[in-house]
């Protein structure tokens, strides 16, 4: 499983983008302030969070998380 990480002067950003982007809004569940959770097919989510994020700027971070 892994998770999105953004820094937090960019929560703002992020939140927007998600929640205008369809598929990003669908397979994303926000658990921290600024941490999602990908839920979906991890590969086109990240091409999404890749292309969307890197139009505006956004930093981030994708991190594998361990399942309990």
């Amino acid at each position: 499983m892994k998770a999105l990480k953004v820094k937090f002067k960019d929560i703002v950003s992020a939140t927007n983008i998600i929640s205008d982007h369809g598929i990003l809004d669908n397979n994303l569940f926000q658990t921290a302030s600024n941490c999602w959770l990908i839920t979906g097919k991890e590969d086109v989510i990240e091409k999404e969070i890749n292309r969307y994020f890197g139009i505006f700027g956004v930093q981030y971070e994708i991190e594998e998380i361990k399942e309990s």
